[in-house]
């Protein structure tokens, strides 16, 4: 498999599809594929499909699905990442292409008590997702939530998931990840703060919700940079050889 292309649609063995416009000037006009080729698209929920391409006029193509294979996740668990919002927009942008690198199920943007005025694109990183997805031949998009309170997002995390919570400040309670046994969740959530990180309302509130609190190191990181670092040390906990 070469390329991966993504279209937002229910594929069914059998059934003929138009290319969306995009797929149909990449494979035609861009990777010069041609009917009889077999082509390989992903609806971004898990699902690999095995496509023929059978027509590529000017302005549009269409092919055949072969084959619809449900593929495992790479993970243990589903990874999230929820984030305090970033004054600088290019930062947000590179922290969700980088989660969908490392095969985040979803991302949720954060409204804390230290988030300041910043703009929300969702277009923009619902395009970046399927860059990344394409990218890294991961069948699985990253699911764009709206924005939530730190509290909200906090009460996702029910019963049977696991909530870790990133503190500049080492506590007695806090722990490494590599300390964590953690195969054991079904979801995971790992939480961010903005520039100032949580307040220590805030992280006391964590801590009564029943989240485990967690330390990245004695290094001041930058929120992406942390969210690199967690998600990378969870993706080698969580990875399924």
């Amino acid at each position: 498999m070469d390329e991966l292309f993504f279209q937002n649609r229910i594929f069914v063995p059998g059934e003929n599809f138009i290319f969306s416009d995009e797929n149909h000037h990449h494979a035609i006009r861009v990777l010069r594929h041609h009917p009889g080729d077999v082509v390989w698209f992903t609806d971004g929920n898990g699902n690999l499909v095995k496509v023929l391409l059978e027509t590529s006029g000017k302005k549009e193509s269409s092919g055949k699905v072969l084959t619809v294979t449900a593929e495992p996740n790479p993970l243990k668990s589903r990874l999230h990442l929820a984030a305090g919002l970033l004054k600088i927009p290019s930062r947000m942008d590179w922290l969700i292409e980088k989660g969908a690198e490392l095969s985040l199920s979803s991302f949720i943007p954060l409204e804390t008590q230290r988030t300041v005025k910043s703009a929300i694109n969702p277009d923009r990183w619902e395009k970046l997702s399927v860059s990344a997805l394409q990218q890294s031949k991961n069948v699985r998009k990253v699911r764009i939530e709206p924005k939530l309170s730190f509290s909200g997002a906090l009460s996702l995390a029910a019963p049977g998931c696991l909530a870790l919570v990133a503190h500049e400040v080492r506590t007695p309670v806090s722990r490494l990840i590599s300390e964590l046994e953690i195969s054991d969740f079904k979801d995971i959530y790992l939480f961010l703060g903005p520039e100032g990180g949580f307040s220590p309302e805030e992280i006391e509130f964590a801590v009564q919700s029943g989240a485990q609190l967690i330390w990245l190191g004695s290094q001041r990181l930058r929120t992406e940079t942390a969210a690199l670092v967690g998600l990378s040390a969870l993706h080698q906990k969580l990875i399924q050889y």
